[in-house]
């Protein structure tokens, strides 16, 4: 794979493979089991044919996902993640943990994310503004 990525800056990086739309959407729903490419069209958040097809195809290339073969006239395939992919569970549980702090209105959290969470602080009624971000803060 070329790499594409805008700089060797490590947050840069995680954003070019992680920061679409619906790539960690594909993975929380696999991570409850196999799935056929119908069962991600079943998700509470479908997405269009196109962009699944490419999503998967990206994650299976990049070690994520594993594609499986389960029947050969028509060839069908599902889809389980693999380690490298469970290896971004704690990153989607610290993503929940953020989201019921700072967002209201939400719904259940899925199981396969109801785990350890990390313990977010509730937010400060009033807080010292932060300083300014420089070019030189995500030097690493």
């Amino acid at each position: 794979m070329p790499n594409t990525r805008r700089s060797d800056c490590p947050l840069s990086c995680f954003l070019d493979e992680w920061g679409d739309k619906w790539t960690f959407v594909i993975l929380r729903d696999v991570l409850a089991g196999p799935l056929k490419f119908s069962g991600f069209l079943d998700s509470a958040e479908p997405l269009p044919t196109n962009l699944l097809s490419n999503r998967l195809a990206r994650l299976v290339e990049s070690g994520y996902l594993r594609k499986i073969q389960y029947s050969e006239k028509p060839k069908r395939f599902e889809y389980e993640i693999t380690d490298a992919g469970r290896s971004l569970v704690p990153i989607m549980q610290a993503m929940v943990a953020w989201a019921e702090v700072h967002l209201d209105g939400l719904g259940d959290v899925p199981n396969e994310l109801a785990g350890k969470k990390p313990k977010m602080k509730p937010k400060a009624k009033a807080e010292k503004p932060a300083p300014p971000v420089t070019q030189g803060a995500f030097d690493f």
